[in-house]
């Protein structure tokens, strides 16, 4: 595991993090079977960024399965597969704006990212700003509520998903996860991905259990403008569900216009 530095010392550390990041997938392999299935179920033209993509394992299976669309986003290029290095973009996801144009993306996918950054909240508002209405942002965080983590917190008063030894910067809980979602996408209820967990000692596996789980594996979908204050107003939105413009703005419930041109 590479140790937290700050941007300014990262470029400093490429080769060390590209061997790193050369195997790492960060998911168990019953975790990354239930995302896969969710990335096969999504269309094959999707636009789709993988934001902290390290080596780029899930984008190239991606391409792998027919998904052409594909951007790699992370702070240095430590791509491992020659087929996707086209595909990077360079972007510091605390600090830049993603690469992207509002309302251009289908999907977002970031796997044990969101944790590593110094400002989170940056990086949620660009998500949803680069999301179409009704886009999706995967997210698989370490889970805090996990019954290892609660008693490690217990005994030393200290940790939960941050560490002197990991380079973790955030403490995320269920949440905070569900306020960000509902403040920047509109989303209350953040669907999870379930898989079966490891049961401690015993190893044999049980169906998802929240204190038994490593990782938590979100779904957030950005939802119209419409639905976020509870009071209903008209929009104009081109064909394929972006650049969304309000066309009213009152405490009444504004539904089932007369069209006229």
């Amino acid at each position: 595991m590479v140790k937290y530095s700050p941007a300014e010392k990262i470029a400093e550390q490429k080769e060390e993090r590209k061997r790193a990041y050369q195997n790492e997938v960060c998911l168990r392999p019953n975790q990354l079977s239930a995302v896969k299935r969710f990335l096969l179920s999504q269309a094959k033209t999707s636009r789709i960024a993988e934001l902290g993509a390290g080596g780029g394992h899930v984008s190239f299976w991606l391409l792998k399965q027919g998904f052409s669309d594909i951007s790699c986003v992370d702070i240095d290029n430590y791509l491992t597969y020659p087929e996707i290095n086209a595909k990077f973009l360079q972007c510091d996801l605390s600090r830049d704006k993603l690469p992207f144009n509002d309302s251009s993306l289908d999907g977002i996918i970031a796997i044990e990212v969101i944790e590593h950054l110094e400002n989170m909240v940056w990086c949620f508002n660009e998500i949803s700003r680069t999301l179409k209405t009704g886009g999706w942002f995967l997210m698989a965080i370490p889970n805090a509520a996990n019954l290892r983590r609660r008693i490690d917190f217990l005994r030393k008063g200290d940790g939960l998903l941050v560490s002197e030894k990991n380079d973790h910067l955030q403490n995320i809980t269920h949440s905070l996860v569900k306020k960000l979602a509902k403040e920047h996408f509109g989303d209350t209820r953040c669907a999870l991905l379930r898989y079966p967990v490891l049961f401690p000692f015993l190893r044999f596996k049980l169906p998802y259990i929240d204190l038994l789980a490593d990782n938590k594996i979100y779904v957030i979908t950005k939802q119209s403008e419409k639905n976020r204050d509870g009071n209903r107003e008209i929009y104009t939105m081109n064909s394929g569900g972006g650049s969304e413009t309000r066309l009213t703005n009152n405490t009444a419930e504004d539904m089932n216009p007369d069209w006229k041109p």
